[in-house]
């Protein structure tokens, strides 16, 4: 059934409601549990300027004269078809990479959800009834009529998770002070981050993985379709020949985070890209990511 004619807005509001109403009453396999042992360090190679190089690119493909979208308003985590145990380990998790990054959260056990992860052993099934009941989720109001029909395929490929977002733009409060010329009157700001995940095609992730590769997609808003650096956790799923998949988030991904939570809303997309490749190439060492050996703490501790 085709959605009413409501604005993008309400929808983003009754999203919760709905969602939970579609999953069907039960309680979710969980993931197999962290491999790694408490105390273990996990080796992690400093990232090659070349690779961070193609890491940004990546991260920040955008329509000319785009600007970066990204949280800077609050942030509300609801998980759904989990039970509350592991739901709390997803949402603890993205919490808490969001207060690493002064994103302000929303701590209000009933508040609106607006990064939302539904877990479900049919999610072809589920997005397909999912778009049937709201198609203009498959709709980002920043893009043309051109961009629909190739995310509503991207979003109907069985994979095992997918996710969509929304943003929009926002102009700035005024001032009395004149505006540089090298920003733009306005910023994108993310409003919703929906992520689909398939329970049956985990490809034996643990928890730590899964809330950490869910952290990346709600706070980076990457591609579904590229193939990351293999050092990344947005390569969980992607073939990983020796030695495996990263145990969690990696030093390349929390600086990418970094990066692009420090640079200026208000520049273009060039700007901030050139911003955050800048940030990235520059030791990092205040949260102990930038060295060779760190331990990528995992949502159980």
């Amino acid at each position: 059934m085709a959605d009413k004619p409501i604005s993008f807005m309400v929808m983003v509001v009754q999203l919760v409601p709905v969602l939970a109403a579609m999953l069907s009453v039960q309680q979710a396999q969980p993931p197999r549990k962290p491999a790694a042992k408490q105390g273990d360090d996990v080796v992690v190679t400093a990232p090659t300027e070349r690779s961070l190089d193609v890491f940004v690119e990546q991260m920040t493909r955008l329509r000319r004269g785009d600007q970066l979208a990204r949280w800077n308003t609050l942030v509300c985590p609801r998980i759904l078809g989990l039970n509350d145990e592991h739901a709390a380990i997803i949402a603890g998790r993205v919490r808490q990479i969001a207060r690493a990054l002064d994103i302000p959260v929303d701590d209000d056990s009933d508040c609106q959800g607006n990064i939302i992860v539904v877990v479900t052993r049919d999610a072809n099934a589920f997005t397909k009834g999912l778009l049937e009941r709201y198609p203009r989720l498959a709709q980002d109001p920043s893009h043309g009529v051109g961009h629909l029909d190739s995310l509503k395929e991207r979003l109907l490929k069985p994979r095992p998770v997918r996710w969509l977002g929304a943003d929009r733009t926002r102009s700035p409060a005024r001032s009395s002070a004149m505006a540089s010329r090298l920003s733009v009157p306005a910023r994108r700001d993310a409003i919703l981050s929906l992520a689909i995940v398939d329970r049956t095609d985990q490809k034996g992730a643990n928890w730590q993985q899964l809330a950490d590769y869910l952290s990346m997609v709600a706070l980076a808003k990457p591609d579904m379709e590229t193939r990351y650096n293999p050092a990344s956790i947005l390569s969980l799923y992607q073939p990983h020949p020796g030695e495996g998949p990263p145990p969690g988030l990696s030093a390349i991904d929390y600086r990418y985070l970094q990066a692009l939570y420090r640079t200026d809303a208000g520049r273009s997309a060039d700007q901030q890209r050139s911003a955050i490749r800048a940030m990235m190439k520059r030791p990092m060492n205040d949260n102990g990511t930038g060295g060779h050996h760190t331990r990528e703490r995992g949502p159980e501790e």
